[in-house]
């Protein structure tokens, strides 16, 4: 089986074809012929590739420096995330605990993980977050092992 490409880029060069085609076809030896057919798209030019990253991706750049939490926003979206208490506490194992379940924490070690979010949120934010029995905390949920 032999194999040959032909481009064609315009229509003189597609009834030039098919009128060779059909040529072939008329063969005494004719035994069929198979068809892959590639279409063609333009690949973007230097030009666009420039402007891409020198002018869209550099105010892009700029504007989330000045707006981080457009750029979480955006994120979350891209990344199909919805803020709630599971991809915050799946946030807190990465931050706090490796990425490790927190399932199989003893005690002592889920007051450890508890108090470096406290902490966290306190230095980092000014957000204080009391301490267990500090306040009443009405549970109204079910509970998560995880």
């Amino acid at each position: 089986m032999s194999k040959t490409i032909i481009k064609i880029t315009n229509k003189t060069e597609a009834y030039q074809f098919i009128y060779r085609l059909l040529n072939y076809l008329d063969r005494p030896d004719f035994k069929g012929i198979t068809f892959e057919v590639v279409s063609e798209k333009p690949k973007r030019s230097l030009q666009q590739n420039k402007y891409y990253w020198g002018v869209v991706i550099e105010k892009a750049v700029d504007f989330y420096k000045q707006n981080i939490r457009l750029l979480i926003v955006d994120l979350m979206e891209a990344m199909n995330f919805a803020l709630t208490p599971d991809f915050i506490h799946e946030l807190f194992k990465m931050l706090f605990n490796g990425g490790k379940s927190t399932t199989g924490l003893k005690t002592d070690e889920m007051m450890n993980y508890q108090d470096k979010i406290r902490h966290h949120f306190l230095h980092k934010y000014g957000v204080d977050i009391p301490p267990p029995n500090e306040e009443e905390i009405l549970i109204t949920k079910e509970v998560k092992d995880e």
